[in-house]
């Protein structure tokens, strides 16, 4: 299992990112379950197979949801020093420092922009395209624009 932690090296301190220390800690518990009731109780507890079927299911579903849930965002406001963006649950919403922002890309196709930082990527639902050019020219950020017909 590859679980990506995230560094921040600024003033010389390491700072983990919690929800993926959260979600790392939780699909070892859940593996540790599986392991369990898969050697000790097979052959005594009815209806583990239903358990096994929901654990083989629920581990890779909830990963594929959280690597969902922590990208997609539906609103962005621009600060002084950062980025807000919002999402549909609160623990997943965030700010991106714009020291931080490596790339700004704008589809004209789609509804999608995206915000690349230096360690992930953040997509932003019908974000305004002049105001983000604007911030882009304003912070001197890389702007990439693809003009898809």
């Amino acid at each position: 299992m590859i679980m990506k932690i995230k560094m921040s090296k600024q003033n010389g301190d390491k700072r983990i990112n919690l929800y993926s220390l959260f979600l790392g800690v939780t699909l070892i518990a859940l593996l540790g379950t599986l392991c369990f009731t898969t050697t000790f109780f097979m052959w005594f507890i009815e209806g583990t197979e239903m358990l096994l079927l929901v654990l083989w299911i629920g581990i890779p579903l909830t990963s594929i949801l959280w690597f969902f849930i922590k990208r997609s965002y539906y609103k962005i406001n621009f600060n002084d020093q950062d980025i807000s963006l919002y999402s549909f649950f609160p623990f997943a919403s965030r700010k991106i420092r714009y020291s931080d922002i490596i790339n700004i890309t704008i589809i004209n196709k789609s509804s999608k922009r995206r915000i690349e930082t230096i360690d992930e990527f953040f997509e932003i639902d019908k974000a305004d395209v002049a105001s983000l050019e604007f911030i882009c020219n304003q912070k001197l950020l890389n702007l990439t624009v693809h003009n898809v017909s």
